[in-house]
């Protein structure tokens, strides 16, 4: 028996990115570091001596819907008394994938292109994934009520991203992190 497949996913982008843009904007939301909070009675004590930190900023980029294009095909053969045998070969590949990149990421030198601000963080539609997967299997049927298998699979991933949360190490240059060939 051969089986054989593709198929090609779109995913939506989470309206959740517009609303993180808006709210993280560095206008809409503050940020603020209460050390030793005076608590009951007088909260607001705690609140008039906080630190202002310097606010995480999200900024818009032209996104792309994330798409993932997966292949697949296998094989199984019977063998002699009740006996099969099936090797199969999986593949992924994405594009389009989202991450966050850190526009304002120190250099070398540790030295951010705006000194004054904190992270001002970005989303994009930059992110790669490759993924191979070969698989090998027995299977024997002595009686009807045991059988005896056996299964191996290799499996090789690689990727930029782990989700629209994802900030490579170096904002720079977020290639890097796919790996290796």
């Amino acid at each position: 028996v051969l089986r054989s497949g593709v198929g090609m996913f779109h995913q939506r982008i989470d309206p959740d990115i517009e609303l993180d843009v808006i709210r993280l904007d560095g206008r809409h939301q503050e940020e603020l570091l209460v050390l030793r909070p005076a608590g009951f009675p007088d909260a607001d004590a705690g609140v008039r001596d906080a630190t202002t930190l310097l606010p995480t900023t999200y900024v818009r980029s032209p996104l792309e819907a994330p798409r993932i294009t997966m292949y697949s095909l296998g094989y199984e053969r019977q063998l002699p008394r009740n006996a099969f045998v099936n090797a199969s070969y999986n593949a992924q590949r994405g594009h389009n994938l989202l991450q966050t990149i850190n526009v304002n990421g120190p250099d070398v030198n540790g030295m951010r292109p705006s000194p004054d601000a904190g992270p001002i963080l970005a989303y994009r539609s930059g992110g790669r994934l490759a993924r191979h997967e070969i698989s090998f299997g027995g299977r024997w049927d002595p009686t009807s009520r045991f059988n005896v298998f056996a299964n191996y699979a290799y499996l090789r991933a690689r990727s930029n991203t782990d989700g629209r949360t994802t900030i490579p190490a170096d904002s720079a240059n977020p290639t890097a992190e796919f790996g290796l060939p």
